[in-house]
């Protein structure tokens, strides 16, 4: 670790005890610090900025999620990571939960044809950053994004069309409803409450042949006439640090992999999606937002 970049004078100070360079913007740090690569992790309408900086200074960057707030931002670091050849690896650490890892692999045990699934989720408002009151639908981009990723990769594709609505439960708790649906067939249903009294998680993955259960981190997989069996998998390493691995060989071999920035882009259009259509009051296509790799090469 070469420095840290922060505005408030006392981030700076705990940094520079810490026996790190320190500057109060980007700009005094790409002339002073000399690295090889940067962690963007600044409130997320500052991420196209502070990434595109960084990759004129020729940096390897990791922006944390989301990428970016909308499929236009992201395609903006998209295409910069492009044009300069300099790769971009976004910071989906829920990819490599046990949850994820499991799921992947009950997809794998002959479940079959997907029909459809619901999930359902919930947090404290106690555990939420607090600039996330000052972005709009900041749920939705914040821990949404996470699961709507999920579901993505799962179906290795992006859905055709996205509807949301939002509902106000009190001055503090919303909900967010959102439906995925594949040309091809599948249904996805997502619920997330905001502001709730505490953390839940669950899901519902219908197969032609078995159906997969998910408790928080727990994966099961449900047959016609036996007890749900357990899906297991080995430990793996912390999902951050998986990130920050998959940062590090890309710094060395020029390639994000599956974290890229253009495979990221597919996750922020449904988002964008998702809004658009909530303001709309209508289903939305993906290709209403933008295509997403027609813009990110162009």
């Amino acid at each position: 670790m070469v420095g840290a970049v922060d505005s408030d004078p006392s981030a700076l100070e705990v940094a520079r005890r810490a026996g790190l360079s320190a500057w109060p913007t980007p700009a005094d740090a790409l002339e002073a610090a000399g690295c090889q690569a940067a962690i963007v992790a600044s409130p997320p309408h500052e991420h196209p900025d502070h990434a595109i900086g960084c990759l004129q200074a020729g940096l390897v960057v990791l922006v944390e999620k989301p990428f970016a707030l909308s499929l236009e931002a992201a395609a903006r670091i998209a295409q910069a990571s492009a044009a300069l050849g300099i790769p971009v690896t976004v910071g989906q650490n829920f990819r490599f939960l046990r949850r994820e890892r499991a799921v992947q692999k009950a997809l794998e045990s002959g479940v079959g044809r997907l029909l459809g699934a619901s999930i359902v989720s919930a947090r404290s408002a106690a555990v939420a950053m607090p600039y996330l009151a000052s972005v709009p639908y900041g749920p939705l981009w914040d821990i949404g994004i996470h699961h709507l990723d999920a579901v993505r990769v799962r179906l290795s594709s992006a859905p055709e069309r996205v509807s949301m609505t939002v509902t106000r439960l009190g001055a503090e708790r919303q909900r967010f409803d959102v439906r995925l649906q594949w040309s091809d067939g599948p249904s996805v249903v997502y619920q997330h409450s905001e502001g709730a009294p505490g953390y839940y998680h669950s899901e519902w993955i219908e197969g032609e042949h078995r159906a997969i259960v998910v408790d928080d981190q727990d994966v099961s997989l449900l047959f016609p006439s036996q007890r749900p069996r357990p899906v297991r998998v080995p430990r793996g390493p912390e999902p951050e640090q998986a990130v920050l691995d998959r940062f590090l060989e890309s710094l060395a071999t020029g390639d994000a992999g599956a974290l890229c920035a253009d495979d990221n882009l597919l996750t922020v259009a449904m988002l964008d999606a998702a809004v658009r259509s909530e303001q709309l009051g209508r289903p939305v296509t993906l290709g209403e937002a933008g295509e997403p790799s027609a813009v990110a090469h162009g």
